[in-house]
């Protein structure tokens, strides 16, 4: 994903080796840093990573001494799992917690996924309070709670999500084999 950010992928394709990869990076890398730029490398579920996937993560902020200092990563995802730990290469930690979005940011959380996505598909107003209200103003939970009323909306043939979609989408969180849109 980081080659792909940086505006390399055409430079590979799933077939690609390692060995090439990692040179990909570090050039890229090195080119970043020799403009006078610092890096900060983000990873969202990262609760979910294996310790040797975290600690190859590690290997890569260190691929070069003069890095140091100037390459960051950081490990963002919930507390409710326990997350993978390499304490002999970990350098620092903490534990941030995020207050949940209000209303008009879970507004402009919205319209900046779906811009981002591409997505033509909106949600009227009540449709966004709903998704904050049903999501708690929790980020992840109203990402699935949108994408399972883009999905509803789209099925039936509408270009706006509606609260009563919702409603069906937050049905299908707490009870999956339910689904009835």
């Amino acid at each position: 994903q980081a080659l792909t950010d940086f505006g390399h992928s055409h430079k590979f394709t799933p077939h690609t080796r390692e060995e090439e990869l990692l040179g990909y990076f570090q050039n890229s890398v090195s080119d970043f840093l020799s403009e006078g730029y610092r890096l900060l490398l983000t990873v969202d579920n990262a609760e979910e990573l294996s310790p040797a996937a975290l600690a190859e993560l590690y290997g890569l902020m260190e691929l070069e001494p003069q890095w140091r200092g100037r390459v960051y990563l950081l490990l963002c995802g919930t507390s409710e799992a326990p997350w993978p730990v390499v304490p002999d290469i970990m350098l620092e930690t903490r534990e941030v917690s995020l207050a949940p979005l209000s209303p008009d940011e879970t507004q402009e959380y919205v319209q900046a996924r779906l811009k981002v996505a591409g997505g033509t598909m909106c949600f009227s107003r009540a449709a966004v309070r709903t998704l904050w209200e049903y999501g708690e103003g929790l980020p992840e939970t109203i990402n699935q709670l949108a994408e399972r009323g883009l999905i509803a909306a789209w099925s039936s043939g509408r270009g706006e999500v509606s609260p009563a979609q919702l409603k069906a989408a937050r049905a299908s969180l707490d009870n999956p084999l339910t689904i009835n849109y």
